[in-house]
């Protein structure tokens, strides 16, 4: 399922992998260079409940190749399950990581973003950290599903480009699902942006964003540290 050495734990269920930022740039810059079709996903708290509860959803997301701590719960959590190496990895901090290797090695990037104002934001984000970047190509994340031929065509694009690293940014469930279902089709390292594309493109700081469900994150941080205590003390499968 996965091809790397990093030590990892299922936490309610979905898999996350304990990396640095350092360590997991790493391991996406290996393969990209080795153009390998991987796919990595970020896990938040938030993503780690809605797996628990959607098991398809969480099916996808152990499916990716990489899944990386992004935020202090959940790399506390993997300390609690006995990996003390465990670090948080946010993923505009490995996207940062990343994107200077790739400048510096002139390793091609492609931009998979749902919306042209968000992908038009990342772009000009990226080129102004990373003069050298490579951006080779962009077009639209479809936020549902495609024809046959629609999809080939875009698949044929994508690997015509040659893009060795596909940043994918929309609806989490849309992301996740395009990746998984594009794994092996693509001829690149496809990298999930999650809740970080807002903050790239400085979306959330503005003053007509659309604010994030406040309550839903104190409920769902609550039912995490609840369940992954009864998770610790044996009294939940690790698997569920």
């Amino acid at each position: 399922m996965y091809s790397h050495a990093l030590p990892y734990r299922y936490v309610l269920g979905t898999r996350v992998d304990a990396a640095t930022c350092t360590s997991a740039a790493s391991v996406v810059l290996h393969w990209a260079r080795t153009k390998q079709s991987k796919f990595v996903c970020p896990a938040d708290v938030s993503l780690v409940m809605t797996a628990h509860d959607d098991g398809l959803f969480r099916r996808v997301v152990n499916s990716a190749d990489l899944v990386i701590s992004d935020g202090l719960r959940l790399a506390w959590t993997l300390r609690a399950f006995g990996i003390d190496c465990a670090m948080p990895v946010r993923a505009c901090d490995l996207l940062a990581r990343v994107c200077e290797h790739a400048a510096d090695e002139r390793i091609p990037i492609g931009l998979l973003i749902e919306d042209a104002w968000r992908a038009n934001g990342l772009r000009s984000r990226l080129e102004s950290m990373h003069p050298q970047i490579d951006i080779v190509h962009s077009e639209r994340l479809a936020q549902g599903s495609m024809t046959g031929r629609e999809d080939e065509r875009q698949i044929a694009r994508i690997n015509d480009s040659g893009a060795r690293i596909l940043l994918v940014g929309g609806e989490r469930r849309n992301e996740k699902r395009w990746m998984v279902e594009h794994k092996g089709r693509v001829k690149c390292v496809m990298l999930g942006l999650g809740r970080s594309l807002d903050v790239l493109t400085g979306i959330e700081h503005q003053s007509g964003a659309p604010k994030a469900p406040r309550d839903f994150d104190i409920k769902a941080n609550v039912r995490f540290v609840t369940l992954v205590v009864l998770q610790w003390l044996g009294l939940r499968p690790t698997w569920s």
